[in-house]
């Protein structure tokens, strides 16, 4: 609201229900908002909704300002509740505003905006921008919190995050806070928008153990604009909002191009496996306005229906007479993990530690593989893989028509040691490249048990004994062509390979 309400004269919206066909089948109505400004104030501007399912219950926290003209100062931001059975039909909370600007004299006694809303299992986390400075250039902007047992009745915490130093990516303010908790860890991380004073706008992260002291992350910002004069959001990567399932992050944001300006907003969407590093996806925007509309899309919050399978977007717009509402659109998940995903991966690898083997996917225009540590390159399809010890790899593999997560397994074997060089180093193992048999002969007769594991190249155990060495065959009839490591360990520990090849 605070953003867009500086160009409200800009942004016109059509009068026709779209469907939208990109990484996702958007479906939105332009024409029917689900909450409306209140036109008789001619000056009020309401947006920048944040939406849960909590109870079997929509919940939404939206701004509000209200005034007489556009230079009075009575003109305040503040924080309203609705709920919604169906995601339609709204009621506001007759009680409204449920959080209010501070008194004089605190740092947010001018300007609420940019609610984010968060249930951590226990309690309710609003998070929001605020300001003393409004009227004067929003030079005092930070980030607070409040908490609440029902939603309605809040407790402020007083500012949780502030804008950078001047010269910082973030130095000129920072707002519209998307909050994640992760139950299982226990920890929270926050994404926000971030302006430098030359107008840029590009989003960070930042991580809190307990949703009060947050950590910006040292190498902010985490989605950055697009490159410079020929991308669509090449301005501004603005107003995240971040979902999270098993393993993933989506993010949803909105993108301004420089030539377009305001009437350019438009939605895009990126995918991370740690919430740091994100790929923007190839089809981008995933929502745009048609041809000859001016309408556009900002401060979107997206919640996961998952009894219907469906991605619910709110977002704020125009309507009549220029005043503020709020937007609904639809979408199924179409693309995410979708059946019809043409990729893979290639099988898992053995290596002995110090020694590289290379891993790949297909099937995608974009590739990221994580954990980022012992890779060549993390961003390509083809990565040379090095880990100090056994990792699974995962990469995300997105094209325009699919995006799905894989995984490739790296075992890694020891190294020959001295000491089991010295105690083996006559042993014979025949024939190499072998066929039906693998041959193995200790001349110098070695009396002790010695535990032999035969590996293929993906790393799977396919054969084990604890034997002497003198005189063992093992039977390969069964066994695929391809690279083998055959392992040797003493009763001490002491480790000894060999590479071995099957015709």
């Amino acid at each position: 609201m605070r953003t867009l309400r500086h160009f409200l004269t800009l942004l016109l919206f059509g009068l026709s229900t779209l469907n939208i066909q990109a990484q996702t089948q958007w479906t939105y109505n332009d024409t029917t908002p689900v909450l409306a400004m209140d036109t008789t104030y001619m000056w009020e501007a309401m947006g920048q909704p944040s939406v849960i399912f909590h109870n079997d219950t929509l919940k939404m926290w939206y701004a509000v300002a209200s005034g007489t003209s556009p230079v009075d100062t009575v003109l305040r931001g503040r924080i309203r509740y609705a709920w919604s059975l169906d995601g339609v039909n709204w009621t506001n909370y007759p009680g409204n505003p449920v959080l209010n600007i501070g008194t004089t004299g605190e740092w947010d006694d001018e300007w609420l905006d940019t609610p984010e809303i968060l249930w951590d299992g226990t309690q309710f986390f609003l998070y929001y921008y605020g300001d003393s400075t409004y009227f004067q250039g929003q030079s005092n902007t930070n980030l607070g919190v409040a908490t609440s047992p029902d939603g309605i009745h809040w407790t402020k915490h007083g500012v949780v995050l502030s804008k950078g130093a001047l010269g910082d990516w973030d130095g000129k303010y920072i707002e519209s806070p998307a909050v994640l908790f992760d139950q299982q860890s226990g920890t929270y991380t926050m994404w926000y928008q971030g302006q430098d004073t030359s107008g840029w706008i590009n989003i960070g992260v930042a991580f809190s153990e307990d949703g009060f002291s947050w950590t910006k992350y040292a190498g902010n910002p985490v989605l950055t604009t697009g490159t410079w004069l020929s991308s669509w959001d090449d301005m501004f990567a603005a107003v995240p909002s971040v979902i999270a399932h098993d393993g993933y992050y989506e993010m949803f944001y909105s993108g301004v191009s420089f030539y377009g300006q305001w009437d350019s907003v438009r939605i895009g969407y990126a995918i991370s496996t740690d919430g740091i590093n994100w790929i923007k996806y190839p089809g981008n925007p995933v929502l745009s306005t048609i041809p000859g509309d001016s309408a556009g899309f900002w401060a979107v919050d997206v919640a996961f229906d998952d009894q219907n399978n469906e991605y619910l977007m709110y977002y704020e717009g125009l309507y009549i007479a220029d005043a503020q509402a709020i937007y609904r659109a639809v979408s199924p998940q179409s693309l995410l993990l979708s059946a019809n995903c043409n990729s893979s991966v290639s099988p898992g690898v053995g290596v002995v530690a110090g020694d590289s083997a290379q891993i790949s996917a297909s099937g995608g225009t974009s590739y990221l593989w994580y954990p980022a540590a012992g890779l060549s390159n993390p961003e390509i399809a083809n990565p040379m893989a090095s880990p100090d010890v056994t990792t699974t790899y995962k990469v995300m593999i997105i094209s325009d028509s699919c995006l799905t997560i894989d995984s490739v397994e790296v075992v890694v074997f020891p190294t020959s040691d001295n000491a089991s060089n010295n105690l083996l180093e006559s042993v014979q193992i025949f024939p190499n490249p072998f066929s039906e048999k693998i041959s193995i002969n200790n001349p110098s007769e070695v009396s002790q048990k010695i535990s032999l594991s035969l590996y293929s190249s993906d790393g799977k155990l396919v054969y084990q004994t604890e034997t002497g060495l003198n005189n063992i065959e093992i039977s390969t009839s069964e066994l695929s062509s391809g690279i083998y490591l055959l392992l040797f360990k003493s009763p001490n520990g002491n480790t000894f390979t060999r590479r071995l090849t099957k015709n």
